[in-house]
């Protein structure tokens, strides 16, 4: 029989006795969806001589379907994040984000899709600063929608396993920015897929969405984000992964 692990987040349990059992002999293949995820359950004492294996996540290519979005002049932009709207996303970094750029450049457009426990903090934080622009979506039904209408995922989450958003608008052709944190480090290769900066500033981050915005060759980074979904993300390719761990003899 094989007892295989999948893991999703990169956070690592307590130290109890009966956790690093269960790790070191209840389990046969222990699988993290990314680097990230791997490398911190190695340097804990719960998998000792076992080796990780990773299987990232995948999506269906067919249903996200890519769309030219820079290849033609443009006077506008919509920038965009489609989270849970919690405390790991960086939403208030977002924000912020948002209201420097915007204080930048008037033609811009601006929303957040999703929902969560921090949405009436957010809105209430929103009218604090006097930053109207930006409209909360709520709830999308339909994410491949939302990507069509977006140009720039501004992702500020502080830690992912391999995020779906990130895939999702790769793969329609959003020009990705986030942090260089955590498992975006592998998913994202800056200036050539899309653009990492610095953990966690905002100023930073303020700057490069100003540089990308001015950038001229947008239209080829947009299409090599949909080339490396195709490798790397494909939901057939990685449940063909998933088969042959399990059949394994």
């Amino acid at each position: 029989k094989r007892r295989i692990l999948r893991v999703g987040m990169p956070i690592v349990p307590k130290e109890k006795l009966s956790y690093r059992i269960a790790f070191q002999y209840g389990l046969t293949d222990f699988v993290g969806i990314s680097d990230d995820i791997n490398i911190k359950f190695k340097n804990s004492t719960f998998l000792k001589n076992k080796v990780p294996k990773k299987i990232q996540n995948g999506i269906d290519l067919d249903l996200f379907k890519y769309k030219a979005k820079f290849n033609k002049s443009r006077n506008s932009y919509h920038l965009g994040n489609c989270v849970r709207l919690s405390e790991q996303k960086g939403l208030f970094e977002f924000i912020e984000i948002l209201s420097e750029v915007d204080s930048m450049d008037e033609n811009l457009l601006f929303s957040l899709a999703g929902d969560g426990e921090q949405k009436e903090e957010l809105v209430s934080h929103c009218q604090k600063i006097g930053f109207q622009k930006i409209k909360f979506l709520g709830h999308v039904e339909s994410t491949t929608d939302y990507y069509d209408n977006i140009d720039f995922l501004i992702f500020t989450s502080h830690y992912e396993g391999t995020a779906r958003t990130i895939i999702e608008a790769m793969a329609k052709g959003v020009i990705v920015i986030c942090y260089d944190e955590s498992s975006m480090r592998e998913m994202v290769k800056n200036g050539e897929d899309g653009f990492k900066v610095k953990a966690f500033s905002v100023e930073e981050f303020v700057k490069t969405v100003r540089d990308v915005i001015s950038s001229k060759n947008l239209d080829q980074i947009s299409k090599n984000a949909r080339a490396k979904v195709e490798r790397d993300f494909s939901r057939n390719k990685n449940f063909k992964k998933w088969t042959e761990l399990i059949l394994l003899d």
